[in-house]
């Protein structure tokens, strides 16, 4: 077992083993009583508080003390075992315990939760386990925020760094003395020995570890600390042989670097400088090796003609680096760069020769030193030559002996890509049309070449594109996104996007069926669809068609097309029409009420397109409503291409098997959805073969019009039920509720979200843009209730 004491009681670690305590009943002889108590720390860390005692209080309700005692904890103690005597009042008896555990000096720094606790003391031989956790309750229990107040750092494998951090209140203030934890999340990199106190120590493979100080209540905050092997070579990086004027400063710095035995540079280590010659000098005694390793400083010469020295150190390398360098007898009155002003591309190179040269105009054989104004336009090394690594423009300056000259650089690099056209409009699915792009560097300028270009679709049910010549076509009706990318390269890349509006205008409108022959009493469902130029189907989307019959005396349709028989006739005609921006267009549909109509199934349409989310609710009647419920089984064919489309409860479900018309009811509605790219069959047939089958012919478009997606279907039925009670979407989703059960409903939510009545014969569709459960009830009958639940 785990020891009680400091850094060894962690979280989960049991710490009180089995309190045994001899009760005694008040009322007759001494009873063997038990209790289990078993308490673990809710803190993982709560061993970096020192503890020595348990003070155990046990109260009868509402204020009898049985029981309070303190038990000391031997430093080597892993559990405690008790055996207590205190008298109960019954065999059985609950009572609140306090648990506490204190430190040397008296202050209770855990307790158990609840607290106070019940427990049950008991006279029998089986006991149950009582279990809690252990809180911590002492100083800075209640801090909010703990801060590390050391910044990243670094440190050498083996050596160590003590870290700092501070516990805050609930107004910012420091809480002195609050436990704070300490532990890394990588401790191959660097460890943490003794988790009360922040020193690390630097292990033995290289790299960043995420250091976690933590309060016993939760909060905390991280430090990254890099470990990173000892240092076993100096070498020299640049600086070396310069030659300059006597009492001058060298043009270039003496630039070393410190390196491990992997090659790798090492950081934050000291490196001393020092010039070996008299009067000689250099600008820092010590420099710091940067994160790469490098560490440098500038030397000036002495007084003496001839060669001078400086010497580099680096802490744990035993051997110096020397840099020898040379002072001429002469002097140097200007220094003249070959080159003013430059253009350049991003990533090209240029090297630039600068001359120093005395009175008389004669060149002077020194260094020259060389820096560009904006690092992250240019750089330059000490031969002069250039690189160009950002766009914009830098000052290329060339020195020596206080004597300069600069020269203009430019750097050109893609900016920008414009479209054309930048918005299209278009009228019809099907169309296609190129869209063009032009590159423009920094300056303005078109870019021609040195960049790759491709197009893509944002929005590839609503537009298409080729990735090389971009030329676009619409496939669906909506808002599309063309984005055209040129890429340089994974550091230097630009975009732009052209949209792309799909608003298809009617062309013309057309009744899935020519005619029907229905019964009186009998209804039928008509379904009309309207077209663009090119043959498209035309979506919902705000549209709607209005549907008249030229003899309601004999046929009446409703809003929704759904046609019912009132008396015998042959020549009634059913007429919709839907009104566009450019006009009234129309479509008409033969009605015959017969007294013997064929008794038939008929799906609301005679062929569906569906989208590949989503489904769409299509009516089924009966020419003749029937005095008995109507079992009708639908079918795919093939049967395995319902992977391609299916009549569902719900998209995503399962294969929807059989439905039911209720008795007198004109029909039903079943969902069908649409799983991927395909033609299928379905059949619509009674079960008891009464009623000839229909068929369906439904294809799955990816392209297909998805702003509403029908998911489910809850039909109200006579039962005064909604069917299925509970449906599943996702969010974005809609459930549409269908009424056929010859009275009228409402679907009204619970949360005011919505409120529809729904007449025989129509349906409702709601859609839901954030997840959670949708209770709702139909007003007119309040016992029928149903549940949406929208998930993610």
């Amino acid at each position: 077992m785990v020891s009680l004491k400091r850094r060894l009681a962690v979280a989960g670690v049991l710490f009180v083993g089995v309190l045994g305590l001899n009760c005694r009943d008040a009322m007759g002889p001494s009873l063997a009583g038990h209790l289990a108590f078993l308490p673990s720390f809710a803190s993982r860390s709560a061993g970096i508080v020192d503890f020595d005692r348990v003070r155990l209080t046990l109260v009868r309700q509402p204020n009898m003390l049985v029981l309070d005692t303190m038990i000391a904890i031997s430093p080597t103690a892993d559990s405690i075992d008790l055996l207590l005597t205190v008298q109960l009042s019954s065999p059985r008896e609950d009572l609140q315990l306090y648990l506490r555990l204190l430190t040397a000096a008296g202050d209770t720094v855990f307790r158990n939760t609840p607290y106070p606790q019940i427990v049950t003391l008991t006279t029998s031989g089986s006991v149950a386990i009582v279990t809690a956790p252990i809180a911590y309750v002492g100083v800075g229990y209640d801090a909010v925020a703990v801060v590390i107040t050391t910044a990243d750092t670094s440190l050498l494998f083996g050596d160590t760094v003590r870290l700092g951090a501070f516990a805050f209140g609930g107004l910012e203030q420091i809480i002195p003395g609050t436990p704070i934890a300490w532990r890394s999340l990588d401790s191959a990199r660097v460890r943490v020995p003794d988790q009360a106190v922040g020193t690390v120590v630097g292990a033995t493979q290289r790299g960043p570890a995420r250091i976690v100080a933590e309060l016993l209540t939760g909060p905390a905050d991280t430090v990254i600390v890099t470990a990173q092997p000892l240092p076993t070579t100096l070498i020299k990086a640049s600086g070396d042989t310069q030659t300059a004027l006597p009492l001058t400063t060298l043009p270039q710095p003496l630039r070393v670097r410190v390196l491990a035995n992997d090659g790798l540079g090492v950081r934050s280590v000291p490196v001393a400088f020092r010039a070996l010659a008299a009067g000689a000098a250099v600008s820092v005694d010590t420099v710091m090796s940067d994160s790469l390793g490098y560490a440098a400083v500038i030397g000036a010469l002495g007084p003496a003609i001839g060669a001078q020295t400086f010497e580099a150190r680096a802490a744990h390398v035993a051997t110096p680096v020397t840099f020898s360098a040379t002072a001429i007898n002469a002097t140097v009155a200007s220094v003249t760069l070959d080159r003013t002003v430059d253009t350049i591309a991003r990533g090209a190179t240029l090297l630039y020769t600068a001359t120093a040269r005395d009175a008389l105009g004669l060149p002077v054989p020194v260094t020259i030193g060389w820096s560009s104004i904006v690092q992250t336009v240019a750089t330059i090394d000490q031969v002069g030559l250039a690189l160009a690594i950002g766009a914009d423009s830098t000052l290329i300056i060339a020195a020596a002996a206080g004597h300069a000259d600069t020269a203009l650089l430019y750097v050109r690099a893609l900016s920008q890509v414009v479209a054309s056209p930048a918005d299209t409009l278009i009228t019809a699915v099907g169309d296609s049309f190129d869209i063009n792009a032009t590159a423009y560097d920094n300056f303005g300028q078109v870019v021609t070449s040195g960049f790759t270009r491709t197009f893509s679709s944002g929005t590839p049910a609503v537009v298409t594109v080729d990735s090389k010549t971009g030329r676009t076509s619409s496939v669906g009706p909506g808002a599309g996104a063309i984005v055209i990318r040129d890429s340089v390269d994974t550091q230097l890349w630009v975009q732009t996007t052209a949209t792309v509006r799909v608003d298809q205008l009617v062309k013309r409108v057309q009744n899935a069926k020519a005619s029907l022959t229905i019964g009186v009493g009998g209804s039928a469902q008509i379904a009309a669809r309207a077209y663009d130029r090119n043959g498209y189907p035309i979506p919902g989307g705000g549209r709607k068609f209005g549907y008249v019959s030229r003899d309601t005396r004999f046929v009446t349709v409703d809003s929704s097309g759904l046609v019912t028989g009132v008396a015998l006739d042959a020549t009634t005609y059913i007429v919709d029409s839907l009104v566009d921006s450019t006009g009234v267009y129309w479509d008409s549909t033969l009605v015959q009420v017969v007294s013997a109509p064929p008794l038939l199934l008929q799906w609301g349409t005679d062929s569906l397109a569906v989208g590949l989310v989503g489904g769409v609710p299509v009516p089924v009647t009966l020419s003749r409503p029937d005095s008995a419920a109507i079992s009708v089984f639908l079918s795919v064919l093939p049967v395995s291409d319902t992977m391609i489309a299916r009549p569902a409860v719900s998209c995503g479900g399962p294969v929807l098997h059989r439905v039911t018309i209720n008795p007198q009811s004109p029909g039903t509605a079943v969902l069908v959805c649409g799983l991927k790219e395909g033609r299928v069959q379905m059949v619509a047939e009674d079960s008891a073969r009464v009623y000839a089958p229909d068929t369906m012919i439904v294809a799955v478009l990816a392209t297909i019009d998805t702003t509403t997606r029908v998911a489910a279907i809850v039909q109200m039925q006579d039962a005064l039920t909604f069917s299925p009670v509970t449906v599943s979407i996702k969010v974005g989703e809609s459930v549409t509720w269908q009424n056929f059960s010859g009275t009228q409903h409402t679907t009204t939510s619970d949360q005011l979200d919505w409120d529809q009545i729904v007449d025989n014969g129509q349906s409702f569709t709601q859609t839901f843009t954030t997840a959670g459960a949708f209770s709702y009830h139909c007003k007119i009958h309040p016992g029928m209730l149903g549940t949406v639940v929208v998930n993610p």
